[in-house]
């Protein structure tokens, strides 16, 4: 597991403070068996697939959909490694589905 620490300073009313020494935020990223990480986020397909619907046919439309449907699932199973290399295929599924072409 991976553990990430951080000290916070805030300042109040433009007053330094001071942290406490033992003043710490600790965060866990827990993953699960099959590379399942909670943290995941898909927005960014959402936006590509919105980006690559303009100016398309009824059926690319459609076809770019379906494809979202199934590299949000392969996202959030952990099948690629981050989140350019889900972009580059869910553009590479895209250019080769005939209702794109």
């Amino acid at each position: 597991m991976e553990t990430c620490s951080s000290n916070i300073t805030r300042p109040v009313r433009n007053e330094t403070v001071e942290p406490p020494s033992e003043a710490r935020v600790e965060f866990e990223f827990v993953r699960f068996p099959g590379g399942y990480n909670l943290c995941v986020s898909t927005d960014f397909l959402d936006r590509l697939a919105s980006q690559l619907r303009a100016n398309k046919s009824a059926a690319c439309r459609r076809a770019i959909q379906r494809i979202l449907a199934v590299a949000k699932k392969n996202f959030e199973e952990g099948k690629y490694k981050n989140d350019v290399e889900a972009e580059a295929d869910f553009r590479h599924l895209v250019e080769r589905d005939k209702g794109c072409k």
